[in-house]
């Protein structure tokens, strides 16, 4: 009788850490949707400066091709981590996004931003 309790409690343990490393490996929808990237576009002040671009409302969520012209801020593509609202129509940069710029004798453009899996695209001439 109480080896049949042990081989039955065994195989409880077995079946539960089977499940435990199972799960372990799935990922799940949060880690997903954080690895999901939007793509935003500069929508501010022209001639743009360096706290334009840093400003996360002068960026405009959607794709959009990058005109030709001088090196300059025109896109970035962004986790939606940084992003608020990332499900509805109109997300929008938060300020933890912080995209930085630098300065370019004719314009300015992206340098990065605190996701640092970004992917940016300046125009250029």
């Amino acid at each position: 009788m109480l080896r049949k309790h042990i081989l039955s409690l065994a195989a409880l343990v077995f079946g539960f850490g089977l499940f435990i490393t199972q799960s372990a490996f799935t990922p799940s929808n949060a880690m997903n949707e954080k690895r999901a990237k939007l793509t935003f576009h500069y929508d501010g002040p022209q001639p743009m400066t360096r706290a334009d671009v840093e400003t996360e409302s002068n960026w405009v969520y959607g794709e959009e091709s990058c005109p030709e012209g001088n090196y300059a801020a025109c896109a970035i593509q962004i986790e939606s981590t940084f992003v608020d609202n990332p499900s509805s129509a109109n997300p929008t940069l938060k300020t933890s996004a912080n995209i930085t710029a630098g300065p370019n004798p004719s314009d300015v453009y992206v340098s990065g931003s605190a996701d640092n899996t970004n992917v940016i695209l300046n125009r250029a001439e």
